[in-house]
């Protein structure tokens, strides 16, 4: 009789142990998990999700690190939520509804910083993604004009991807509205040999076109007032100089002008286009 009471004891003792092995199972944890979320008990998702996680020793569970980030945004714990995305994205994940996401929950969180730390975090840890990382980075950094950090984003993306159109035009843009006009020009003449229709790049390379010729003519008429003895030869060099002008850089505006204003239609430019027009026609006769 006291044998079989050991006998059950032993069993008995099994059985607890057999049965705390499997709730210790991470699949156990996660498939519980999934369970309280698909029921939307998002506390018991989450105390399932985070001990699942406990027990991710290979780091590369990043399904359970996504749904722990949607059961804290059941909560609208939108703070945790991105921290959770953020960990799924660095144990592998690369879907892009993660990105959206992220954003999604910032916005929420109203916490500005939060996309351009959790970035930086990301490029810092999965080189894979590094590119994408950049050109995200980039849009960030230029929202904030933060300029210096967005064109060395950009620069690291278009070291391997120089036909990158949407970096290459709006580095372009950002230069010119630095009033940079020759590199923003090596940008925008890289974007338009990609896209010559693009209306922002034709108009943009238009404008430079047409304020380089005008600062040009503007300093040779400058330079000939300067003069204590303004000869006829003087003059005549100053005249020559501005058609020069005229003929290089007028051309070269109304050129790109008239593509963007066919979709543009702007009375403005049509305006602008006519007057070069006719400067190019009296320096012909």
């Amino acid at each position: 009789m006291k044998q079989r009471y050991r006998l059950l004891t032993a069993i008995a003792f099994c059985g607890i142990l057999g049965s705390t092995t499997k709730a210790q199972n991470l699949a156990d944890f996660a498939n519980e998990g999934d369970k309280n979320l698909a029921a939307k008990n998002y506390e018991g998702a989450i105390k399932n999700y985070l001990a699942a996680l406990e027990l991710d020793s290979t780091n590369t569970d990043f399904t359970t690190a996504f749904n722990l980030g949607l059961a804290y945004e059941g909560l609208n714990d939108y703070q945790q939520s991105i921290t959770a995305f953020k960990q799924s994205i660095l144990k592998g994940n690369s879907e892009g509804l993660l990105f959206k996401k992220i954003k999604e929950n910032a916005e929420l969180a109203k916490c500005d910083d939060c996309m351009e730390k959790i970035f930086i975090d990301i490029r810092e840890n999965r080189e894979d993604l590094s590119p994408l990382m950049n050109e995200k980075l980039f849009y960030i950094f230029a929202s904030k004009q933060e300029n210096r950090k967005a064109i060395d984003c950009a620069q690291a993306v278009l070291e391997n991807n120089p036909n990158h159109f949407p970096l290459l035009k709006n580095v372009g843009l950002i230069y010119n509205n630095a009033n940079k006009s020759d590199s923003a020009l090596i940008y925008l003449e890289r974007a338009h040999e990609l896209k010559n229709e693009d209306e922002t790049v034709n108009k943009v390379i238009g404008l430079i076109y047409f304020n380089i010729c005008e600062s040009k003519m503007a300093a040779e008429v400058s330079n000939y007032e300067k003069l204590s003895n303004k000869t006829h030869s003087a003059h005549n060099t100053m005249m020559y100089n501005r058609q020069n002008y005229v003929r290089q850089y007028y051309d070269k505006s109304v050129k790109h002008l008239e593509s963007a204003n066919n979709k543009l239609n702007d009375p403005e430019l049509s305006k602008l286009i006519t007057r070069m027009r006719q400067s190019l026609d009296a320096y012909k006769k």
